[in-house]
């Protein structure tokens, strides 16, 4: 397929930055008459984060096919990004538009603002995305749109990735003895308490969904999984949840699974996860 090289410049008097990335690699893609990546640029070089956006519609856009849109901030300007599905060569691409809005009379609110309260704003509007409403913790969004990322980095040597999907055990009883109410405090509670232990050992967390979570961390052995999430199960069983007077203990069931030289897809992966977690919930309070 013949590929020129300027066929998506019609579009420079409307956007100053027209490029095709691969959302899996974070790699900015080439277009001549093949498709190679753009040395070892980054999609997020451009917003000079040193990191890939929590808030990715370039996964969205892949994952969903179809066109999501979002606001961001450099420096003193304010840039909005359109990503789009693209297919080449039977292999679907992102094509993002970025145009500086800083002066457009739609974005005339941001206008007196400054620059850390500019920067406050977006940062605020792109995490609500990615964000579970009950927890304030990642929500399955960012999970679907960063742990396949993560799948597809195994391939790279001395790189692994641990999965770990915790269950709160007997959840259904807490509801039934002190309401749902109370179970919205435990769901919360627990939740900050998950995050703030795997953020501090270099991974994150985010609700599946329920009384369900899950925890990704990067290049860390099978062994150190087991022991950080033998040491997080101590941890929860000293812990004591207060509500109305009321003290109390729960315990989970946990699933794990470390990879690494693997091609596995995100549904493999959950579900490699979740048939740990089956094992684990005949017993209760186990790590499998």
């Amino acid at each position: 397929m013949n590929l020129p090289k300027n066929n998506i410049k019609i579009l420079d008097n409307i956007f100053m930055i027209q490029r095709i990335v691969d959302p899996q690699e974070k790699k900015v893609i080439e277009l001549e008459s093949t498709l190679k990546a753009f040395g070892s640029h980054k999609c997020f070089d451009f917003w000079k984060s040193g990191a890939s956006c929590p808030n990715c519609i370039s996964m969205r856009a892949l994952n969903e096919n179809s066109s999501f849109s979002k606001l961001e901030s450099l420096n003193d300007k304010l840039y909005m990004i359109i990503a789009a599905p693209l297919n080449i060569n039977n292999k679907t691409y992102i094509l993002e538009l970025i145009k500086d809005v800083t002066n457009d009379t739609l974005f005339s609110n941001y206008k007196d603002k400054t620059i850390e309260e500019l920067k406050y704003e977006i940062n605020k509007l792109n995490m609500l995305v990615v964000t579970d409403e009950l927890t304030s913790i990642y929500n399955l969004r960012y999970l679907n749109e960063n742990l396949p990322v993560a799948l597809n980095h195994l391939s790279l040597p001395d790189y692994s990735v641990s999965i770990i999907i915790l269950d709160i055990d007997k959840f259904k009883l807490i509801n039934d003895t002190y309401g749902h109410l109370c179970g919205d405090y435990i769901i919360k509670e627990f939740a900050n308490l998950i995050n703030s232990y795997i953020n501090k050992i270099g991974g994150w967390a985010c609700r599946y969904g329920g009384d369900e979570f899950i925890c990704v961390i990067e290049n860390i052995s099978e062994k150190d999984t087991y022991d950080k999430i033998y040491s997080f199960k101590r941890i929860l069983k000293n812990t004591s949840f207060i509500y109305q007077d009321n003290e109390i203990h729960i315990t989970c069931s946990y699933g794990i699974a470390n990879l690494s030289n693997e091609n596995i897809t995100l549904t493999e992966a959950l579900n490699l996860v979740d048939s740990r977690l089956y094992e684990s919930k005949k017993t209760r309070d186990t790590i499998s």
